[in-house]
Parts: structure tokens; C-alpha cells; sequence
């Protein structure tokens, strides 16, 4: 059987999820979604709540900016904060900050790092109540042109007064060297910088992200990361620091490739390897080892120092990792997921851009999420909502700030569920003798339990041929008499059909319809969260390759309860 030729699977693809709420721009231009921060329960009703910014917004004064903070639960606009003058860029950058003015609600960080506080582009971090959007704190830039307020980090209590306070990066400051970078902590308690690092080199930029409120080394003093995504020729750094005594550098990563800006985004994603180690996830959009500009991310363990996992672009100016964030545990495994933005293009040639969650452990593609625009940059900024649908599994908000979604440019933000099972199309078909183009498709759902409706179908495929649907856990695009093997092994196949259509002439009227009852599904012994990827293979004997096959695209699903 022609099936039988296989090669070694490559990593699965996964449901393509659907948005279950979509937080929209209020005006053209103003980049909403640009950043984006779970804050905490403000409204105290069991959810996060999400703070986004929108830093060319003009509704106060020329690109000054603002962030709006909505309801996790609902949606609902809680409140807008606006910057306060001209080109300010207020809410390049947004964060939670920890209970500042000790009122029992989460408080809220914004970074404007155009504001000139301290002399032009000095910039400026902001602190606000979550409970009113008062003002608590402005944290202003050291110097003009340093651009303070770029990232920001909730850090903990670094100097044990009994406030959290906030860590900020000015990645253009300069001091010994042009542009080495700064980040420092504030206190939360007189808003004075209480630690504090510069870049080591011209150009460096440390301070470029920056990611805390974690305790890597269990000593009650929570620890943090500083990105230097263009020290070293661009190849960019990561630095860790130890949050006890002076804040000691414990461990540096260096990018290995020129160019590739490693360090452009951080963010600690938990347990990822099942280790018990806290572990982080490092962008490098710029990576061009597959591509040029096809982007990278990796996972290292901050206990061992080890690099767990690496994953990369593959298309040209695809930026794979200009955003990563934690996940949460999506599939329920005990291990916690990656997700990692890559908004230029997608893998799959979609030019709105794209985010792809990760396994814990596995390292294999757990879920893509694909936005609905060409151009949109869906996936420049990306947060983990907790279980925003109360579905016991965690959701992901991702920014798509050049969307069209309501005003042209104005940005939209996405609240994406973690648990949804909607299938989508993959891979490329094979041409018919007859020039028409076999297109796989579905009807109904795939559930063990609920409605009993699940079809996987083919058309346009030639009339009066046999063909059957076949199936495995794991997806590959490999050339395979003359189109794409699309399914990789183990593979299963389903019973063989007759496409029918129109008798006589051969043309394309031909159709399949495979039922995937429950009774299938348990026979394939598939359970709940089964990922399973599906083609058709057809008889096409006029074909002038002289191979007599067709195969269509495929369809990747989600076994749902």
C-alpha cells in the first residue's frame, strides 16, 4: 500500500483557536494592544483583569498615549488612563506593581518612555491605584534620551520595607558608554531607585525587557532578568540577578548569533520541564538561522542554567519571538506551556501573524492561534489570563495593534481560550489530472460525548475514484508521490469510498465524507485533548506524473469532550 511509504514524524499542529472576547481600539492610529498585562483581580471577582496600552493613541494629545483596564470576566471597560502630553508614547509598556499605596488592590504600572521629564525622551514610569486609576507615583527618567518606562517588571519586596516594589529598563541610556541601557528597581514605599545596572558596552540596550516576582533559588527574595538585545553585535544577552544582598549577577546567556537580538523579550513560564526549577522564556525575533529575520525563542532552566528547549521561524521576516509569555498549563499534564508570538508572518503563510503555544516537556506545538487581517501583528504582545472562561483551563489575551478591527490601524486585543478544539487546514494539496485542487474540510464537531455529527470531507476531487481519509497524532509536509504527505506516522486508515459525482467524462465533481463517529473515535483509541491530523488519499489514474494518486490537504483537530 502506497501509505506505507513514511518518514520520521515532525512536531504535531494544533487546533486553531477561536476568540472569546475582542477588546477593540477606540480610535485610528493608536496602536491598541501594543502591550498588554494581567494586573490582578481589581474588581475582586475571581479573575484577572487586563491592562492594554495604546501608545500612539491622540484622544488626550498628539500620540501621548493611554491604557485602558478591562474586566477579565466580562469585557467591560473599567477605566482609561491617558499620558500626559505630546508624543509622551504613554503605555509603550504596562505590568502589574504589586499593592504600592496598601489599600488591598492590586495597583497598576505604566511606562511612557518618550515623556521628558528629566529632559527630552528621559522618560517616565507611572504607578495607579487599581482601585480608582489615581495617581500613586511618577518614577522619572535619570537622563534625557534614555528612554526609562521601555519594560517593566513587578520585582517584590527587594529592600524588605514591606511594599513591592517596581523594576524599569531605559534601554537608550547613556553613561561610560552611547546607549549601553539602564534598569533599575524603585521603591514602592518613596519611589527612590534602590539597585541598579548598567550595559557594559556601547549600544548594548540593556534594559531592553525585563522580567521578575519569582524565586528561582528558594531564599524567600525574589530574583529577576535583564535582555540586552543588541550587546555583542545584536546577538543579545540575558542577565540574572539574585534578589538577596546587592542584587548579584548570578549567570549571563549570550544570543549565538549576530543579529538575532536574543534578550528582545522575556518572560518566566513556571515549571516548564517538570524539574521543580523555575524556568524562563527568551525571544530572539530577529534569528536567522532557518530564515533571514525568521526569529527564535528558548526555554532555560534558571536552576541548572541549561537550555530546555529551542524553537524557530522559518519564514523570512517571520519575528518569531518578538513576544513570549507563560501559558499556563493548557493541557492539563502538570507542566507549564510557552506561548510565543510571531507577528510578522506565519509559518503557514498567513500575514496577520500568528501565536503558537508550546507542551511543557514535550516541546511539541500545543495550539495556534492566527489572526484574522493581513497586517495586523497579531502576537505583539501576549499575557497569560488565568481561566478567564471558567473552564478550569487557562486563556491567553494577544495584541494584534495594527488591526483594522474597528478603526483603520487602531488595534484590537484577543482573549483566546486554551481549550478550544476548532479544527483548521494545513499543508498543501496535489493538483488533479483534471487542474482542480482536492480541498479537505469538516462538518460538525469532534466530541466523545456530544452530538455524534463529526464528518472529515474532501472535494473537487475526481468523479468516480476510489479514496479514503487516513489519520495520525503528528504532522510532517513531506513530498510523497508528487504533492504532500501531510500525516505522519503511526498512521491509521479509515475504510475506502467512492467519490461519485458526474458519470461519463472525468472532471472534479467527486466528494468524500468520512464519519468519525464516537465509536471511531474510541476504536482509535482517542481521548480527551487527542490532536489528531487527517488527509485524503484518492485514485487520480489520468494523472500525467504517471504515479495515478491524489491527496488532498489535511485538517488538524482536537478530540473534545
Amino acid at each position: 500500500m502506497i501509505l506505507a511509504a513514511l518518514v520520521a514524524p515532525a512536531p504535531p499542529l494544533a487546533a486553531q483557536l477561536g476568540p472569546l472576547q475582542t477588546l477593540p481600539a477606540g480610535a485610528a492610529l493608536e496602536r491598541h494592544g501594543s502591550s498588554l498585562a494581567n494586573v490582578g483581580d481589581l474588581d475582586l471577582d475571581g479573575i484577572a483583569d487586563v491592562a492594554i496600552g495604546a501608545p500612539l493613541s491622540s484622544q488626550h494629545a498628539v500620540e501621548a498615549g493611554l491604557v485602558r483596564v478591562y474586566s477579565g470576566v466580562t469585557g467591560a471597560l473599567r477605566f482609561t488612563i491617558y499620558g500626559a502630553s505630546s508624543l509622551d508614547h504613554f503605555g509603550w509598556a504596562v505590568s502589574a506593581a504589586g499593592d504600592w499605596n496598601q489599600d488591598q488592590v492590586p495597583d497598576i504600572a505604566v511606562g511612557a518612555p518618550d515623556a521628558d521629564y528629566m529632559g527630552p525622551d528621559s522618560g517616565a514610569a507611572y504607578v495607579y491605584s487599581g482601585a480608582d486609576a489615581s495617581l500613586i507615583r511618577v518614577l522619572p527618567g535619570l537622563a534625557g534620551g534614555g528612554r526609562l518606562g521601555t519594560s517593566l517588571a513587578r520585582s517584590g519586596d527587594f529592600n524588605g520595607d514591606g511594599v513591592e516594589d517596581l523594576l524599569v529598563g531605559a534601554p537608550d541610556a547613556s553613561g561610560t558608554h552611547a546607549k549601553q541601557g539602564w534598569a533599575g528597581i524603585f521603591s514602592g514605599s518613596d519611589g527612590q531607585v534602590v539597585w541598579s545596572v548598567a550595559g557594559a558596552a556601547t549600544g548594548d540596550r540593556l534594559g531592553t525587557a525585563v522580567a521578575a516576582g519569582f524565586d528561582f533559588n528558594s531564599d524567600g527574595v525574589n530574583d529577576w532578568l535583564i535582555g540586552a538585545d543588541q550587546a555583542g553585535l545584536s546577538s543579545g544577552l540575558v542577565q540574572l540577578y539574585s534578589g538577596v544582598g546587592a542584587g548579584v549577577l548570578l549567570f549571563q546567556w549570550e544570543g549565538a548569533q549576530p543579529l538575532s537580538r536574543f534578550g528582545a523579550s522575556l518572560a518566566v513560564v513556571g515549571n516548564f520541564d517538570g524539574a521543580g526549577a523555575i524556568d524562563c522564556a527568551v525571544g530572539a525575533p530577529l534569528d536567522s538561522s532557518l530564515a533571514p529575520s525568521a526569529g527564535a525563542a528558548v526555554v532555560l532552566d534558571l536552576g541548572t542554567k541549561a537550555q530546555l528547549a529551542q524553537w524557530r521561524g522559518v519564514q523570512t521576516g517571520e519575528q518569531f519571538g518578538h513576544a513570549v509569555a507563560a501559558a499556563g498549563d493548557v493541557d492539563q499534564d502538570g507542566l507549564d506551556d510557552v506561548a510565543v508570538g510571531a507577528p510578522s508572518v506565519d509559518v503557514f503563510g498567513s500575514t496577520s501573524g500568528s501565536v503558537r503555544v508550546f507542551r511543557g516537556g514535550a516541546n511539541t506545538l500545543l495550539a495556534r492561534h492566527v489572526g484574522s487581517g493581513g497586517g495586523e501583528r497579531f502576537g505583539s504582545a501576549l499575557v497569560c489570563a488565568g481561566d478567564a472562561s471558567g473552564d478550569s483551563v487557562p486563556d491567553l489575551w494577544i495584541g494584534a495593534p495594527k488591526s483594522d478591527h474597528s478603526f483603520p490601524d487602531g488595534g484590537s486585543v484577543h482573549l483566546m481560550s486554551g481549550a478550544d478544539s476548532s479544527p483548521f487546514v494545513y499543508c498543501a494539496s496535489k493538483p488533479s489530472a483534471q487542474g482542480c485542487t482536492p480541498m479537505i474540510g469538516w462538518l460538525g464537531s469532534p466530541t466523545l460525548s456530544g452530538a455524534d455529527d463529526f464528518f472529515v470531507t474532501a472535494g473537487n476531487v475526481p468523479n468516480e475514484q476510489v479514496g479514503l481519509a487516513f489519520h495520525g497524532p503528528a504532522s510532517q509536509g513531506t513530498p510523497f508521490l508528487g504533492g504532500k504527505l501531510c500525516v505522519a506516522a503511526p498512521i491509521e486508515r479509515e475504510a475506502l469510498a467512492f467519490s461519485g459525482g458526474n458519470s461519463g467524462q472525468p472532471d472534479c465533481s467527486g466528494a468524500f465524507a468520512t464519519h468519525l463517529s464516537h465509536a471511531a473515535m474510541t476504536g482509535n483509541a482517542w481521548s480527551l485533548g487527542q490532536h489528531v491530523y487527517a488527509q485524503y488519499w484518492l485514485r487520480d489514474p489520468l494523472h500525467p506524473d504517471g504515479t495515478g494518486v491524489g491527496l488532498s490537504n489535511a485538517l488538524a483537530f482536537v478530540v473534545g469532550p
